[in-house]
Order: C-alpha cells, then sequence, then structure tokens
C-alpha cells in the first residue's frame, strides 16, 4: 500500500458530489462525528450540510473531515473549524508518514 499526499491528490467535482449527495442524516451517523451545531460549506461547489456555526473548505476537505479524518489547522475555517482539525505537537508534517529514526 502506498502512502497518499492528500494535499496534492485531487478528486474530480463529479466524485465529489455523487458522495456529498449521498450524505443525509442516518448516514452520517455511522461515521461517528459530531456533526450537530455545524453548517459545512464547499467553497468550490454549491454544497452546505447541517445548520449552525459556518464551517467552510474546500468539498474534499470536508468529505474527509464528515469520514472522521483530523485535518492540518487551516485548511477548514469558520467558528466551528477546531473540532475537525488537529494541531500537530512535532515540527513534522502531519500529512507525510513518521520518519524512521
Amino acid at each position: 500500500m502506498t502512502d497518499v499526499d492528500l494535499r496534492s491528490e485531487v478528486i474530480s467535482q463529479r466524485r465529489l458530489r455523487i458522495v456529498l449527495d449521498g450524505l443525509v442524516p442516518n448516514r452520517v451517523k455511522h461515521f461517528g462525528v459530531a456533526l450537530h451545531g455545524v453548517e459545512l460549506c464547499a467553497e468550490d461547489m454549491h454544497w452546505s450540510f447541517g445548520s449552525g456555526a459556518p464551517v467552510r473548505g474546500n468539498a474534499q476537505d470536508l468529505v474527509l473531515a464528515v469520514c472522521g479524518r483530523s485535518l492540518p489547522a487551516g485548511r477548514l475555517r469558520g467558528e466551528g473549524a477546531d473540532r475537525f482539525t488537529t494541531t500537530p505537537t512535532t515540527k513534522e508534517d502531519p500529512w507525510q508518514p513518521p520518519s524512521h529514526r
């Protein structure tokens, strides 16, 4: 299995649309991500989900967040963005595999 650098991997908007349009409350709860109190808003396509404090970002990052993936700080914006982001405790890039010492 190859590690993928998600910063440079781009998913087509057609495929993202299929995933995002399939997000309904019954399906989202299976991922175990707390989406109450936030509205996810894609900045690169016309799509939003939920209600509450806005969380804005590109559609690909929002899909990762809904699926339970933590994103590096700065990838999502808005009042509720902190619950979907991590702050690295080391200077290593969180999107790269850990270095072997």
